[in-house]
């Protein structure tokens, strides 16, 4: 559990982020950078494809952004809330709001909406009812702050009781502390130089269902990694004298996390 000088700290590093971000890519708001940062950081998105997805209308049925993750086949409805400084992040989540949102999105999902919301907003709704009707997609609603969670959850339950298909999720300060902290400091630190392991056996090949490399080393090699760097995200390069053992040749382009683990 982190003390009142760390959450103060992250705040403070959290908004300066959020400004930063905000100028960088030309957002019109904190509020929307918010979504922005969400959208890219949470669920991996597209970062031209977020800011379309933001809606520029505050008041379109309090809703303010419908993204979609086309890889994890997931429409997530989003209703983000900012704060002015440190104090008010120890205010909960207005229950009205929740309340305003979940009554937008059932007018979206079941109502008459066209001709009756904003043409920016009735474009996205239209893209989820034909996303739906695949039958391929999940439905999430997400309510992102840096506020304490409600003190009810009366409405979220009832809307539940009414959707029970549709997940809700509350992602206050203490998540977004959390995720900051263990995950996206993680991700953008700078990866060792080099972490080299001795092998016993050769690399074997495996193409699918997932592609993979298994190999045999020394419980010692694992221990002496994992005693140096711990868990860490490294770029993963392979050894000149791998190539003939491993067929077809793999190119890891991707930086990955490395967790030793025994079998």
């Amino acid at each position: 559990m982190a003390n009142i000088a760390d959450e103060k700290s992250f705040f403070e590093r959290f908004a300066s982020l959020l400004d930063y971000e905000m100028k960088n890519q030309e957002l019109d708001s904190i509020h929307d950078t918010l979504i922005y940062w969400i959208g890219i950081n949470l669920f991996n998105l597209d970062p031209e494809d977020v800011k379309d997805r933001i809606i520029a209308d505050k008041h379109a049925e309090g809703v303010d952004a419908i993204l979609v993750s086309r890889d994890d086949r997931r429409i997530i409805f989003v209703q983000a809330k900012i704060v002015e400084n440190f104090k008010k992040t120890r205010d909960n989540f207005p229950e009205n709001r929740i309340k305003l949102t979940l009554e937008g999105i059932r007018f979206l999902i079941t109502g008459d909406y066209k001709g009756k919301i904003t043409p920016e907003l009735e474009n996205l709704t239209d893209e989820f009812h034909e996303l739906v009707r695949t039958g391929d997609y999940t439905i999430k609603v997400l309510f992102v702050t840096l506020m304490q969670q409600p003190i009810s959850m009366k409405y979220i339950e009832e809307f539940k009781k009414a959707f029970p298909q549709i997940e809700i999720e509350l992602f206050d300060f203490r998540k977004l502390y959390d995720f900051y902290t263990n995950k996206y400091l993680i991700s953008t630190a700078p990866p060792p130089g080099k972490i080299s392991i001795e092998l016993t056996t050769n690399i074997l090949g495996k193409n699918s269902p997932r592609k993979a490399r298994v190999f045999t080393c020394r419980v010692k090699e694992l221990a002496r990694i994992y005693d140096e760097y711990g868990e860490c995200k490294c770029q993963c390069k392979k050894h000149p004298q791998w190539e003939s053992k491993m067929d077809p040749p793999v190119t890891y382009s991707k930086r990955h996390f490395f967790s030793p683990f025994l079998i």
